[in-house]
């Protein structure tokens, strides 16, 4: 096991690989060895060196190129800055504060020169590199948000390194030698820690691909011998369903979960379908790794384990877990961190989660529980997975409830309808708790809104409910799976709630969403995309093509350009609008917005 620190410095064996990338279009594997990556890591090094002091934003989607350009700032004595996505404000924000950026896609940075680790690099070649010190600022996270805003935090390389030798202590003989395989993005600290730089500092390879797809997957994973899986709960749920996951059995893989707790069900299906029982790692980004586990029947044997050098305490008050360690990031003055999680203690040793304080909230003068509440709603057999949150309605916090449905509950939602289902959910918490505590917003998703760490934030989970009157919540506005935005367009992926207010008269029998709301769900895009409040002058051309109807899927796109109207000037927009799946068209169009501030006369 290398150092971190002194990886590039001592390596003994440049022979090895460090990554192997497999060619989509010509089905071949590169395999990048280690001399190779300390080659590129120099070049780019030789560029950066004679850079302005300040810390890099680093963002890319391979994250072979990722490490190229964390190595090479660390070496030139930067740290990097990590977005924790590639929105277009975010990453506006983020540049003001940054030196330079390094990305493999220019296109999500529009202005500036951001440059390519490896394309941009020194023509002239690699230089000698100097040390890196432990002590130095290695880099700059931000929390997934989970309970509230996102938070700053700086990691030193010393914080890294600790926790890579203990998960060389810890997990290292479960895993042999294995290739690396990761859904979990690498701009965050668990994905960072266990697919980039743990490979590289214990001699393993890694698949520089981020994987969002099981059917992508699971090919790669049956091409190496024992490969081991770092993926978060929300995936693998998905995946232990997957029809082709069975042919993994014999494979001997090894799965990593964490930024969430893995449904018990999952793990035991894993473990029925794949012969994998899952390691459970428990963290955030202020601790690193806290403790780790591997479900069983047994609760207490299911115990979260305390990482390596971690210590564990528990507030005799409050029962919340308290933490120390070599790599846990401490605010000034403070002894360890305290998490929010209220714990118990187990007889045969380690702990059992109890929930998180702030997920107790009042409701109409009584306490509820939000976790417990939610783990009730989660053992119904019509629910595959639920979250709560609470909304204001008429100036009173109520609770709400976001629904994956099973298979099971689909066709009760799609025969029945929701009030039948809600019913159902509300009769499963009535002897435990008062009706008043009882969710009063409910939404269905095909899956709950998560980071690109796979955690279920409360800021998402409100944002289902926000624009919408908590007695017909979810009834006019299709249900969002995916987005992207870029400066002058947004791609949203959704599906059709089967249960729009508008499908019992259009049409009895025959459901389809009228052509008026398609093109209300534009002007919502629309007017989040410009950039000031802008209304509506003309629509130049509207078709309807093709029916929409209930679940559904689709991609609503909207584009804006500056208006070339003489009379209008820079004060018009013209949009374009389409509703399609893949080659599948289902409504298109052109419009015309003007610029609300501007007086036009007449």
């Amino acid at each position: 096991m290398n150092r971190l620190s002194e990886l590039l410095i001592h390596e003994a064996n440049p022979g090895r690989e460090v990554a192997r990338r497999h060619g989509l279009s010509s089905g071949q594997d590169c395999s990048i060895t280690f001399a190779e990556f300390r080659s590129d890591v120099g070049r780019l090094y030789a560029r950066l060196a004679s850079a302005s002091e300040g810390p890099w934003l680093l963002l890319t989607e391979d994250a072979y190129v990722f490490a190229v350009g964390l190595f090479a700032l660390w070496h030139a004595g930067r740290h990097a800055i990590l977005p924790p996505n590639s929105q277009v404000r975010s990453l506006e924000g983020l540049q003001t504060r940054s030196t330079g950026v390094l990305t493999d896609r220019m296109d999500w940075f529009p202005t500036g020169s951001p440059l390519h680790p490896l394309f941009d690099a020194d023509p002239a070649g690699s230089k000698e590199l100097p040390p890196i010190l432990p002590s130095a600022f290695s880099v700059e996270m931000f929390t997934s948000g989970t309970t509230g805003d996102a938070k700053t935090v700086t990691k030193r390389i010393s914080h890294l390194e600790e926790e890579l030798v203990d998960l060389e202590a810890v997990f290292g003989s479960k895993m042999g030698s294995s290739r690396i395989y990761s859904t979990a993005s690498h701009q965050h600290l668990y994905g960072l820690l266990f697919s980039v730089l743990w490979p590289l500092c214990s001699a393993r390879s890694f698949d520089p691909h981020h994987y969002l797809h099981s059917a992508e997957l699971i090919p790669r994973l049956l091409e190496d011998d024992s490969p081991t899986l770092v993926s978060v709960p929300t995936f693998l749920n998905r995946f232990a369903k997957h029809p082709q996951c069975v042919s993994l059995k014999g494979s001997g893989v090894t799965a990593f979960s964490s930024g969430g707790m893995l449904p018990s069900a999952v793990a035991q299906l894993m473990r029925a379908r794949m012969n994998c029982a899952p390691y459970e790692v428990l963290g955030s980004t202020e601790t690193g790794g806290i403790a780790w586990r591997v479900q069983t029947d047994d609760a207490n044997e299911s115990a979260w384990k305390p990482m390596g050098r971690v210590t564990v305490h528990r507030d005799e008050a409050t029962g919340v877990l308290r933490v120390l360690s070599p790599y846990v990031t401490t605010e000034e003055g403070q002894a360890g961190h305290s998490t929010g999680d209220r714990i118990e203690w187990v007889p045969e040793g380690g702990f059992l989660l109890l929930g998180r304080t702030d997920r107790v909230v009042k409701v109409g003068e009584k306490r509820v529980d939000l976790e417990q509440m939610a783990s009730r709603i989660r053992s119904h057999e019509w629910v595959e997975d639920v979250e709560l949150t609470t909304v204001v309605a008429a100036s009173d916090p109520r609770v709400a409830g976001a629904v994956v449905a099973s298979s099971v509950g689909e066709r009760i939602l799609q025969q029945e309808g929701r009030r039948r289902f809600t019913r159902a959910l509300r009769d499963c918490l009535m002897d435990d708790w008062d009706p008043v505590l009882h969710p009063r917003s409910w939404r269905f998703v095909s899956r709950l809104p998560t980071t690109a760490q796979g955690k279920v934030t409360q800021a998402s989970l409100r944002a289902l409910f926000e624009e919408m009157d908590s007695a017909c919540i979810g009834s006019d506005r299709p249900e969002r799976l995916d987005e992207h935005r870029t400066a002058s367009s947004v791609k949203r992926r959704c599906r059709v709630p089967g249960d729009l207010s508008c499908f019992s008269g259009h049409f009895p029998g025959l459901p389809i969403v009228p052509g008026v709301l398609q093109f209300d769900w534009v002007m919502d895009l629309a007017t989040e995309l410009l950039p000031v409040k802008a209304v509506l002058a003309t629509i130049k051309s509207i078709k309807f093509i093709a029916p929409l109807g209930p679940n559904d899927e689709f991609e609503i796109t909207v584009s804006a350009e500056i208006g070339d109207d003489s009379n209008q000037g820079d004060s018009s927009w013209q949009i374009a609008f389409n509703l399609s799946s893949g080659d599948h068209c289902y409504t298109k169009g052109r419009a015309t917005f003007l610029d609300s501030r501007v007086d036009r006369g007449g």
